[in-house]
């Protein structure tokens, strides 16, 4: 029953990108996250696209990731998990439009994922979860 909750989820939120016409979107609220994917630790990303979802953490969690997320592929990176982004193809696009959770970034995160991926327009939203 758990994993249909996510499933859902995740389809709601696919349909918000359609409405607001972006290509992803990057949770990193942790809450959020557990409530799209399940994960419940205290280091992780998800990057939801229309058909795909990833989600980061670091080598400490790779355990739990497998056991707890639901709808999205676990990447596990040793240091950076947010590196790891530029390994999607969806988020490397030319002038991809990525959602993010403006009130929950820090100006400082924000301007490190627009130098890791600056062909991106990064696209501040709210109240999307």
């Amino acid at each position: 029953m758990k994993r249909a909750n996510h499933l859902t989820r995740l389809a709601k939120l696919r349909s918000y990108l359609k409405a607001q016409n972006l290509d992803a979107v990057l949770i990193n609220f942790l809450p959020h996250v557990r409530y799209l994917c399940g994960y419940s630790g205290s280091s992780g990303l998800l990057f939801v696209t229309e058909k795909k979802a990833y989600f980061f953490t670091d080598f400490r969690y790779i355990e739990q990731a497998q056991k707890e997320v639901r709808g999205a592929k676990v990447i596990v990176d040793e240091r950076n998990i947010w590196k790891n982004l530029v390994n999607i193809k969806e988020a490397t696009c030319p002038r991809a439009k990525i959602g993010f959770q403006s009130v929950f970034f820090s100006h400082q995160t924000h301007l490190a994922v627009r130098h890791m991926l600056p062909q991106a327009l990064w696209i501040g939203v709210e109240n999307m979860v």
